[in-house]
This record gives C-alpha cells, structure tokens and sequence, in this order.
C-alpha cells in the first residue's frame, strides 16, 4: 500500500495532463464538441510521442542514480528512492503511448487502475485489479520487508532476508511474463471495443508493461546488498 505521490517527469508531465485533459476537456459537461471530441483527441495524440521521450528521460536518470545506489552500497536512502522512481517510468514506454492512442480513437477511454480506501486515519490506494506480479511476488517482497528484516534473530535479518530478495529476482521474470501474456490476450478484445470497457483497457495495457522488470531488477538486487536500503513494492 502506497500514498500517492507523484515522484517523476511522467507523473509530473504525462499524467497530470492525461487527467487535466480528462476532467477539463472531456468530462466537463461545459465543454463543447470542439474541446471535448475534436481537440482532446489531438491533445491525446501530441502527448502519445512526448510521453516516448519522457519515459526515456526517466529512464536515463534512473539508470545513473541506480549506478550511484551500487556503488554506495545502498547507504544513502533518497539516492536509492531517486532510482526505482525513475526507473520505474521505464514500463510505460510503450504501455503510456498505447493508452494515449486508446484514447486518441475514444478520449472517454478510463485506464484507471487505483482504489482509494483509509485505514487507520490514513488515505491510501492499491490497484484495483492486481497483476500477478503484485500478487505473488509483492507478497513474497513484501514478507522479507515487514517480517524477516524485523526479527530478533541475526540469522534471519541479514541472511534470510537477503536471500528471499535473491530470489524474487528469477520470481519477477515469471511473474511479469505471465502479466504480458495475460494483457496480449485481452488486447484484442479493448481494441475491438475501442476502451470503452475499464477491466479491458487495464489488462491491455499490460501487454506493454514488460519493461517495468528493469526496476523490479532493482530493488531486488539493492535489497540483496542491503535490505535497509529503501522502503517501498513492487508494482
């Protein structure tokens, strides 16, 4: 479970106008025909190329910070944080373009994935429908995380802990392929309904999402080195 916060150049750039296009433009029961079906879906299709760059931006950033996490060994937290948020732009680089020109042919198309729900006087989301990954591998990440890096024993906190890390790294291969073959088989069907069906657009879109292993790769290799060094999921 995560707040949301938006942490790199494609949340800052690339969602935010996604949603103001959204709520503005589309949503907007003031807008006329011209804003809400001629110019979002040009606004829609300029953004499907920026988002390509910016990903890749992200992407590059990630990869020196990660370089930068290696080499400190994982000591220092907001470097580590810095990596796995950029990095993690990587797996919309072609799955963010794919959503854009879904909604491009049909800007009413919803490719929200996220829930909100408060526990505890505290708002937090988690996704709607759980990849795989999310499911198998984030249990398991998480697990290392709360229970073996917390216990009294040594043992279990610097080498049990380390190795379920190790683990997750062949894990998250499975997993993430199993989520790609999953959305190659609903990608048919959300392009024949043209997005206008939430489930399908959101399965479709993880045809794409296979890059996202890079960041996954990550944490888990950072975790090996040093399990205190970040706090954070798999997505």
């Amino acid at each position: 479970m995560t707040t949301a916060v938006a942490y790199n150049l494609t949340d800052w750039v690339i969602t935010s106008s996604v949603e103001e296009i959204t709520k503005s433009w589309v949503e907007n029961d003031n807008s006329d025909f011209l804003w809400s079906e001629i110019l979002s879906r040009g606004a829609f299709l300029i953004l499907a190329p920026t988002a390509v760059i910016i990903c890749a931006l992200d992407t590059i950033l990630g990869f020196g910070a990660a370089l930068a996490s290696f080499a400190s060994l994982g000591m220092h937290e907001p470097t580590v944080d810095f990596a796995t948020n950029h990095l993690d732009s990587f797996q919309g680089i072609i799955a963010q373009p794919f959503s854009l020109l879904v909604q491009m042919v049909n800007p009413h198309a919803d490719f929200n994935n996220t829930e909100t729900f408060t526990l505890g006087g505290r708002t937090y989301t988690e996704p709607k429908i759980k990849s795989i990954t999310n499911l198998i591998s984030n249990r398991l990440f998480f697990f290392s995380q709360q229970e073996l890096q917390k216990s009294e024993y040594f043992l279990v906190r610097h080498v049990f802990s380390r190795a379920t890390y190790a683990l997750e790294i062949p894990l998250c291969i499975i997993t993430k392929v199993a989520d790609t073959a999953i959305g190659c088989i609903a990608l048919p069907f959300d392009l024949i309904t043209l997005g206008t069906i939430n489930e399908l657009n959101i399965y479709g879109r993880r045809a794409f999402t296979i890059p996202g292993i890079i960041n996954q790769f990550f944490l888990c290799a950072i975790k090996t080195i040093n399990p205190w060094s970040i706090k954070t999921s798999l997505t």
